[in-house]
């Protein structure tokens, strides 16, 4: 049996030695037709969608070109009213973690309801592993029984996790937000469109010590097919001052359930491959019961 411990890195943990202890909470431009086209999308208030530690207000005009782009994005993962529609979602696959002792190979399921809440569930050759999230509260559950806590301030972008369009949805339609176009940049194996992005905090988080832009992240938007092939944050780690860069490739889009999903999604750390899952089956709006994502 190998033990665990919470990297913190990520939700999805790599085995190592010794059990944590729980924590406390450039410049290509769209294409005009895009852009015309867009401009006569009627947005949707997905209110619902909107964590609730992001407070929402009105968005102001003119309408920023780093927002054209997020549109973009959402009308190509399925568009304002197909997104709308999806209350929760279910998805099944295979996930390969890279260890130091090699490959870890075992079956996943990954629900979420809005970015709210997360369950992920890896069956491994050596017992179960689950991830359970609510708003700011997570615990993970090892193969060897162990409940342990997640860290609050790497839940802040872990709704969503492996189904981005979810996120894309709820920040064209109504967020406050800051958006900022950073440019055209290098991403993987070709450019992509950079968004920088500073969701408001409610008052009462903390962010750690020496965190700047606390809860910030960056998309990255192919820039011919508008999806969306990357996400980036900061991480920290129990043992670590400095945060960790966590990069989410999103890949391998798929038609489903009248959606372009994102069939091939791979975390990598400070520039090391932590984990890929591959999806195999979608489902929606099965309404799971918010008891399975309590932590």
């Amino acid at each position: 049996m190998r033990p665990l411990r919470v990297c913190a890195v990520l939700l999805l943990n790599c085995p190592v030695n010794s059990p944590a202890q729980p924590q406390t909470p450039g410049t290509t431009q769209p294409s005009q037709l895009v852009q015309q086209a867009l401009a006569t999308i009627v947005i949707a208030v997905l209110a619902s969608s909107v964590p609730a530690f992001y407070r929402t207000q009105a968005r102001q005009s003119p309408v920023p070109q780093a927002l054209t782009l997020v549109q973009a994005c959402e009308v190509a993962l399925g568009g304002t009213q197909a997104l709308s529609a999806v209350a929760d979602y279910t998805e099944t696959g295979t996930i390969t973690y890279q260890t130091a002792g090699g490959t870890l190979e075992g079956k996943v399921t990954t629900q979420g309801k809005s970015l709210e809440q997360l369950r992920l569930q890896v069956l491994l050759p050596e017992g179960t592993r689950t991830i359970r999230i609510t708003g700011m509260a997570g615990s993970l559950t090892n193969e060897a029984g162990q409940t342990i806590g997640l860290p609050y301030s790497n839940l802040m972008n872990a709704g969503g996790l492996t189904f981005p369009g979810m996120r894309i949805a709820s920040l064209a339609a109504n967020s406050s937000a800051t958006l900022q176009y950073v440019g055209s940049v290098p991403f993987a194996d070709g450019q992509a469109h950079q968004i920088h992005v500073v969701p408001p905090l409610a008052p009462d988080l903390m962010p750690p010590v020496g965190a700047l832009d606390f809860g910030s992240f960056d998309l990255y938007i192919d820039p011919t097919t508008f999806q969306l092939v990357g996400f980036s944050d900061l991480v920290w780690t129990p043992n670590n001052s400095q945060p960790l860069r966590r990069e989410l490739r999103y890949s391998n889009y798929q038609s489903a359930n009248g959606l372009t999903v994102p069939f091939r999604i791979s975390e990598i750390v400070n520039g090391q491959l932590n984990w890929s899952i591959s999806i195999t089956s979608l489902s929606l709006n099965t309404n799971p019961d918010d008891s399975i994502f309590k932590p």
